[in-house]
C-alpha cells in the first residue's frame, strides 16, 4: 500500500508518511542502541530505503513540517485532556487556534 492511498481529504498525505518514518525510525534506533551520529545517520537511512524504497514520497519543506508536527502534538496532548488554555500557552497560539486545530482532527 503505498502512502498515497492512505491519504484524506481533511489530512495531507504527508502526515501519514511522516508517522510510518517516525514508527521505522523509532524501532532501528531502539534496536541499535546508543552509537555515534555517523553511524545512526547510515542506519536510519538504511532503515527508510527499505521502507520505502522504490516508491516516490512527498516531504514537505521545513516549515510546513513544523507545523505539521506540532499540531500532531497538540492533538495528543489535548486527547490526554490538557486544557485548552494550556496549550496555547505552551505553543503562543490562541485558544481559539488551538480549537481549530482540534477540530480539523
Amino acid at each position: 500500500m503505498t502512502v498515497e492511498s492512505k491519504s484524506t481529504s481533511a489530512t495531507p498525505r504527508f502526515e501519514f508518511l511522516l508517522e510510518e518514518l517516525y514508527a521505522v525510525l523509532s524501532k532501528t534506533f531502539k534496536a541499535i542502541g546508543n552509537m555515534p551520529a555517523e553511524d545512526l545517520a547510515t542506519h536510519a537511512i538504511i532503515a527508510i530505503a527499505d521502507h520505502l524504497g522504490g516508491q516516490e514520497v512527498y516531504l514537505p519543506r521545513g516549515d510546513r513540517l513544523r507545523l505539521a508536527l506540532r499540531n500532531k502534538a497538540i492533538l495528543a496532548a489535548y486527547q490526554e485532556k490538557e486544557p485548552l488554555w494550556k496549550l496555547a500557552r505552551q505553543h503562543g497560539l490562541s485558544v481559539e487556534r488551538i480549537r481549530q486545530i482540534v477540530k480539523k482532527r
